[in-house]
């Protein structure tokens, strides 16, 4: 359910969604990353029951707003963060980095150069990496043409798949290197754009990835495949899984801080 509800807490309004899914269990509240709460409840809770919830819970939702609203105030991604607000009169974060023409993005430990173009007679929208720069052409005749395919989500939507290749490219040759050094072994290796999972490991040992990480520090992503390889000898996060952690990557502690206080960040819009 995306329509925004306020809760009137100390003369002020917070802004909140409500989420709706058979996997949740129980109600809880989190911060969104449009800048919004968002309270998570099973499919078959009422929606009154929700609502009243949060106005009997008005005090510690508001300090969950409060915090996450800080959160996403870092100094340091300044250009990482838009402000705006609907035509709801609802403000909303957008985080990421923008795909615009003359944008810079993150890759493997360097940044790359997005350039968007007019195509005039191509058939579709494509992609290409060259001499470290990423070209994006659209198949369009005039600038209206030009701005429509733009308003589309075209050009974030192939930026993002050409992520996505990379992602297939590198990570399984990387869990590889890293399982030999580790004893262990796997299946298939998944690339997927997630919410909020960095990495998994199932049961049979195939492993999947948030085409995410590939936008983070190379650091970052050794410590996802490190982390989810080391579910293969514990399938829990006991003191024994983070002792094999720590073997592997000493500095596990750096990667954790980041995706703690930096991710929500790296995303494309």
């Amino acid at each position: 359910m995306d329509e925004i509800h306020y809760l009137e807490y100390e003369g002020r309004k917070i802004p909140y969604r409500i989420e709706l899914a058979d996997r949740y269990r129980r109600l809880s509240v989190i911060m969104g990353e449009d800048g919004n709460l968002v309270i998570r409840a099973p499919r078959r809770a009422g929606i009154a029951m929700i609502h009243g919830t949060a106005r009997k819970n008005a005090a510690q939702f508001a300090e969950i707003y409060d915090r996450g609203r800080r959160s996403l105030s870092d100094p340091e991604a300044e250009g990482m963060r838009k402000t705006v607000t609907g035509e709801d009169g609802v403000e909303r974060v957008l985080l990421g980095f923008e795909c615009v023409d003359g944008a810079s993005l993150p890759y493997g430990g360097r940044n790359i150069s997005l350039h968007v173009m007019m195509q005039p007679g191509f058939k579709k929208p494509c992609i290409t990496a060259k001499d470290g720069a990423l070209y994006v052409e659209l198949p369009a005749e005039n600038e209206e043409q030009e701005q429509k395919l733009l308003e589309s989500g075209i050009v974030p939507a192939l930026v993002e798949a050409w992520y996505k290749k990379q992602a297939e490219r590198v990570l399984p040759g990387l869990a590889a290197k890293e399982a030999e050094h580790m004893g262990v072994t796997f299946g298939r290796v998944t690339i997927r754009n997630q919410k909020t999972r960095w990495g998994s490991c199932s049961a049979d040992g195939n492993l999947n990835f948030n085409v995410r990480i590939m936008l983070m520090p190379s650091y970052v992503v050794r410590y996802v495949v490190i982390h989810e390889l080391c579910h293969r000898k514990h399938m829990d996060h006991s003191p024994e899984f983070w002792s094999m952690v720590e073997t592997y990557d000493p500095d596990y502690r750096e990667a954790v801080r980041f995706l703690n206080e930096k991710a929500t960040y790296y995303r494309l819009r």
